[in-house]
């Protein structure tokens, strides 16, 4: 995908969108496969730092697009800027959101687009468009800086970049190697929400040094000078040795190393499109700057530059953001995706992960209670893991992907099965906690466990293993919290046990099976299959309300080996090589797939019943019976578990009566 440019959730480094060519804006929440969210093309996406669920993406020129769900897919709303007749924006137009700010959360609405002028929205967009047959009607809030007078507020060329230094002060690069800057002056007159004036700053270039300016592609605020006055540009198009310049308030000085020769070139700029540059807020003096040729990294404020790649592809960085929060360095590349750097902790050779929650990237413990990105009121806990899903029985028999199947002997019917591949698990298996069990049948459940590499060598000779967890938990303490409750004890040093691939076996807990995964490495994981049988499950009569299930993944290398906090104690939510899903375990009432073997049963419970089956016109207790026990002899059974209410004679069935279907 040729992408373009990334935008971050405030304070969660799993949360990132990022515009692409053609192929929509995408959402990335910690997995391979990120999410088709906005449509068609993408430019630029802001995110409300205040309100995350709500969202702005730009389309093509003006065109502007709104979600208020955290950009699901099909939720966007017309919110676009609509300049008089005659006005020019860049194909991809810049689109700006202030600082975060949490003092300030009314800051987190302001946003603003270039064309060959500046708007600015109030209200994040304002109340939405819609299309008629006479053109867009609804109401928009951007009016243009400084004036909202079209003639008077034209910049000298089209809005190439566009960055908030504070709420109430903007930048604006142009395609003609102009910066303006924008200051908000007062609070504004009644009806106008806001009083600005714009500054031309001086051409780039000084006595000694010509810019030969062409556009200026980006734009980063020195935090090191107070007020936000001095800043960083890169300059892009003709020929120009002095890529990235510095304005320190006054005047400007190139910061694009020595003059390339055989003996500066280390140090030095190439003569190259650049395309973006950050400023590391934590150290003032390192830069960091995106071109057509890599990655580069200044840590004297740009006076000298070292190659930053770090196993970058050879394809332009179009853009360069970073989470503070998170320190991860992120590029977005010109078809080759996007790549990130933890600037905060040194790189593992390898570095193995499952997660236990949408926002558990494996970095640092998983914090429960906070804001799910993707379902607006809901929020993410313990033993939600994305990396854990289940392909079981629906109603119709049917599992949901080919990948899983049941073969004549009820085995696990691996040989013929396809491997699972990234999009599979990720868009087509449901995100389901519930596993059927069958009073008769050896229901098949299939888990698939997902592990992630970002290491810098490829693991090998993975080992997954899976275990299911039962224990039993009061009325009082289930209500206490919609969190999955602490795991139970484990086998003291079982750690051993995980490491040497042997099954872990204990009152509360079985083993489901062992896999080793191969070449997992960064941005490719694979997936470990396992078979939940109806057998190591209870039967629907000995289901119990107060006993909670959980499926529990533990992933061990040699090279990154399996570590556990305490010699009984597991948490997953604080290792990143374990996750769990709480799973409930409920009757299954549908047809049985085809194939399926009988459970293994030593005895009969009274109590279970197998299914609830509504008499239809015609039917006799012969075909109930052969329908679910595949013999039509065993009719006497259903017979005697609703005597009461067919009565002496078993011939006659009233039309939707509800019987009992008990296990045999």
């Amino acid at each position: 995908l040729t992408l373009n440019h990334l935008a971050h959730h405030p304070t969660e480094p799993a949360v990132l969108f990022c515009g692409t060519q053609d192929n929509g804006g995408l959402r990335y929440t910690g997995d391979p496969v990120w999410l088709y969210s906005s449509g068609g093309d993408s430019g630029y996406f802001v995110i409300n730092w205040h309100d995350p669920y709500r969202v702005l993406t730009t389309y093509t020129y003006n065109l502007i697009f709104r979600t208020n769900d955290g950009g699901q897919r099909y939720s966007y709303e017309a919110v676009h800027v609509l300049p008089a007749d005659g006005a020019a924006a860049a194909f991809y137009a810049p689109l700006a959101g202030t600082p975060y700010d949490p003092a300030h959360p009314e800051y987190a609405n302001r946003v603003a687009f270039g064309g060959d002028q500046i708007w600015l929205s109030e209200h994040f967009g304002g109340d939405g468009l819609r299309w008629t047959k006479r053109g867009w009607a609804g109401e928009v809030d951007w009016r243009s800086l400084p004036t909202n007078r079209a003639e008077e507020d034209r910049l000298n060329g089209t809005t190439e970049s566009l960055v908030f230094a504070s709420a109430a002060k903007l930048y604006a690069g142009t395609t003609a190697g102009t910066v303006y800057r924008f200051e908000q002056t007062n609070s504004g007159e009644e009806g106008n929400s806001s009083q600005w004036r714009r500054i031309s700053l001086p051409p780039i270039g000084n006595d000694t040094v010509a810019a030969q300016a062409g556009s200026v592609t980006a734009i980063a605020v020195d935090p090191a000078v107070a007020g936000g006055d001095a800043i960083y540009v890169t300059l892009g198009g003709i020929e120009n040795p002095y890529r990235v310049w510095y304005f320190d308030g006054t005047a400007w000085e190139p910061r694009s190393g020595p003059r390339q020769s055989p003996e500066t070139q280390p140090l030095g700029l190439l003569d190259v499109q650049h395309n973006a540059i950050l400023v590391d807020p934590q150290h003032p003096n390192h830069l960091y700057v995106a071109a057509d040729i890599g990655v580069w990294r200044s840590v004297d404020r740009g006076d000298s530059w070292q190659v930053f790649s770090r196993g970058l592809p050879d394809a332009a960085v179009v853009d360069l953001k970073l989470h503070g929060p998170s320190r991860l360095l992120r590029a977005a590349t010109h078809g080759r995706g996007v790549y990130q750097f933890d600037l905060g902790q040194p790189q593992r050779a390898v570095d193995l992960y499952i997660r236990d929650h949408i926002l558990d990237l494996g970095r640092r413990p998983a914090e429960a209670g906070k804001a799910d990105p993707t379902q607006p009121g809901a929020s993410v806990y313990a033993g939600q893991s994305p990396d854990i899903k289940l392909d079981v029985p629906q109603n119709n028999g049917r599992y949901y992907t080919a990948h899983t199947t049941v073969d004549p002997d009820g085995q696990k019917a691996a040989a013929d099965r396809p491997a699972m591949d990234l999009y599979t698990f990720a868009a087509k298996l449901p995100d389901t906690t519930v596993v059927p069990t069958h009073s008769y049948s050896n229901l098949l459940g299939h888990v698939y466990v997902q592990v992630h590499n970002r290491g810098y060598l490829t693991a090998n000779n993975v080992r997954v293993m899976l275990l299911l967890a039962r224990q039993q938990v009061d009325d009082e303490k289930r209500a206490e919290t919609e969190e999955a409750h602490p795991l139970p004890p484990l086998p003291a040093n079982y750690e051993d046990f995980v490491r040497k691939g042997l099954p872990i076996a204990a009152d509360q807990w079985q083993t489901l099976g062992v896999a080793t995964l191969y070449s997992i490495r960064a941005g490719y994981p694979q997936i470990a299959h396992f078979v939940l049988e109806a057998n190591q499950l209870p039967t629907p009569g000995r289901l119990d309300e107060n006993v909670e299930f959980a499926l529990v993944a533990l992933v061990h290398c040699v090279d990154d080996p399996f570590v556990a906090e305490d010699p009984t104690t597991l948490t997953p939510a604080h290792n990143r090589h374990a996750a769990h899903k709480a799973i409930t375990v409920v009757p299954f009432t549908g047809e049985v797939p085809t194939g399926t073997a009988r459970r293994k049963r030593t005895t009969v419970d009274p109590n279970d019943v197998l299914a609830e089956h509504r008499v239809r016109r015609g039917e006799t207790l012969s075909h109930i019976a052969k329908h679910y026990y595949h013999s039509a002899r065993a009719w006497p059974a259903i017979y005697r578990a609703n005597r009461r209410l067919i009565g002496p004679d078993p011939n006659y069935l009233q039309t939707g009566w509800l019987l009992k279907i008990p296990a045999i």
